[in-house]
C-alpha cells in the first residue's frame, strides 16, 4: 500500500524510480519463488536434499561394512572348521582302510594256514 500510495501522491522522481525498483524486484522475486515450488525447490533446497541423501547413504554404507566384516569373520571361522573337520574325516577314513586291509591279510593268513 505504501508504495502505492507514493506514486499516486507523486512524489519525487528519485523517490518514484526507487519504488518502481524495489516493485521489480519484489515481482522477480515472488516470481522465482513460485519457479522454484513448480520446479522442487531452489538450488540450495536441492543441494541440501541431495547433501541429505548422500549423508544417509555413507550412513548405510558404514552399518554394511561393519556386516560385511561380522559375516567375513563368521565365513573364515566356518571355512577353518570344514577344513579341520575335512582332515578328521581323512584321517577317519584313513584309518578304516588300514583296518579292513589288515583285517583282510589277517584272514588271507588265517585262510593259508
Amino acid at each position: 500500500m505504501e508504495v502505492l500510495e507514493i506514486l499516486a501522491t507523486g512524489g519525487s522522481g528519485a523517490v518514484s524510480f526507487a519504488v518502481i525498483v524495489t516493485l521489480l524486484r519484489m515481482l522477480e522475486k515472488k516470481q522465482e519463488e513460485k519457479k522454484a515450488k513448480t520446479n522442487g525447490g531452489t538450488l540450495y533446497t536441492r543441494v541440501s536434499l541431495v547433501e541429505a541423501k548422500l549423508n544417509y547413504v555413507q550412513e548405510q554404507q558404514a552399518v554394511l561394512a561393519g556386516e560385511f566384516e561380522k559375516l567375513s569373520d563368521k565365513l573364515a571361522a566356518v571355512h577353518r572348521d570344514l577344513c579341520v573337520f575335512r582332515e578328521d574325516m581323512r584321517l577317519h577314513f584313513m584309518q578304516i582302510e588300514t583296518r579292513e586291509r589288515t583285517r583282510k591279510e589277517v584272514l588271507r593268513e588265517v585262510s593259508k594256514e
